[in-house]
């Protein structure tokens, strides 16, 4: 990666003038904006410039060089500033890993050559510009996901959370604080929806198959309120190419308002079909009246025609008898 060392600023902190004098021109030499002094404290004010890389001397009156590094790592205003320790006096291993255990990002030793500390800032600020990449990068990931209306949980290979974005922390109503390194298969108490019986573990499931993806059926989210919502859930492997599966992306979908609009159908469609056939049996009971009616209109109408005939004949037969 080439690094255009008229952009980076080093900020150099050293108490001994004669090494500071030095170790400025040393890196000016090499096209470097260098800041620096022999003050721990104006140390301190001095990174609020965020400069690309800070080189720190150990051993100093004020404050050491290990607590001017706590100071500065344990400012989130700083996360991107690179910190490298030297000393010439504090050179043993445990001097060391007390630096890096702190924060730092190197450690280096005097005595030093030229061409080696040029070396060795190169290679740490190739180091820093790559780190700014990769943070920039989940910076720029931690924003695409939170603005996903979904819900997006995601696991290491264990099933533990180590990510849930905003819809997430909305839909478990649990902050993200509360939840990394809890197993997602506590925080997503699903359940089927005919039975109300508890999934068993569907993450560890995911995590123990060959599945590269995977879709549950509908099914029920158990809130902290201990509310029910329907949700879609699509577990989704995270794959490396040394050890496979590395963790498991969770999406859940509320489906709550269509599924309750779907159920809300589905029971007006029953309420028709039972009106369906109660009109329908109203109107067979209709049919089978008007039949009974209609039997009893042509009983009548033959009762008559038979009634008219006789009339007739009588009036015959009274006829013949005038006669």
């Amino acid at each position: 990666m080439a690094i255009r060392m008229n952009n980076i600023q080093i900020l150099v902190v050293d108490d001994d003038p004669d090494v500071l004098l030095t170790t400025c021109r040393i890196l000016k030499s090499e096209g470097y904006r260098v800041i620096s002094t022999s003050s721990a404290r104006e140390g301190l004010k001095l990174v609020k410039q965020k400069p690309d890389l800070v080189l720190l001397d150990v051993n100093m009156p004020e404050l050491n060089g290990f607590e001017i590094c706590q100071k500065i790592k344990s400012d989130p205003e700083l996360t991107d500033v690179f910190v490298v320790m030297i000393s010439g006096v504090m050179t043993k291993p445990e001097h060391q890993v007390s630096g890096l255990n702190l924060g730092a990002d190197g450690y280096l030793l005097r005595p030093i050559t030229r061409v080696e500390l040029t070396a060795r800032i190169n290679s740490f600020l190739r180091i820093s510009a790559i780190l700014k990449q990769i943070r920039n990068s989940e910076k720029w990931l931690e924003t695409t996901i939170n603005s996903i209306d979904d819900s997006v949980i995601i696991t290491d290979d264990k099933g533990k959370i180590t990510f849930l974005n905003r819809a997430a922390e909305k839909l478990t109503g649990r902050n993200m604080v509360d939840l990394i390194d809890l197993e997602a298969d506590q925080v997503l108490r699903l359940h089927d929806i005919s039975t109300d019986i508890p999934l068993e573990n569907p993450v560890a499931a995911m995590i123990g198959s060959s599945d590269n993806i995977k879709r549950l059926p509908d099914c029920l989210l158990k809130r902290q309120d201990e509310n029910s919502i329907y949700v879609k859930v699509t577990f989704t492997a995270i794959l490396s190419f040394k050890t496979g599966s590395s963790g498991i992306v969770i999406t859940v979908q509320d489906i709550n308002d269509r599924k309750k609009a779907e159920l809300e159908l589905v029971k007006y469609q029953l309420h028709l079909e039972e009106l369906v056939k109660e009109r329908i049996g109203e109107v067979l009971e209709k049919n089978r009246e008007l039949e009974h009616y209609h039997e009893l209109f042509i009983g009548r109408e033959f009762r008559i025609k038979e009634l008219r005939d006789q009339v007739k004949d009588l009036e015959t037969k009274l006829s013949d008898f005038k006669r």
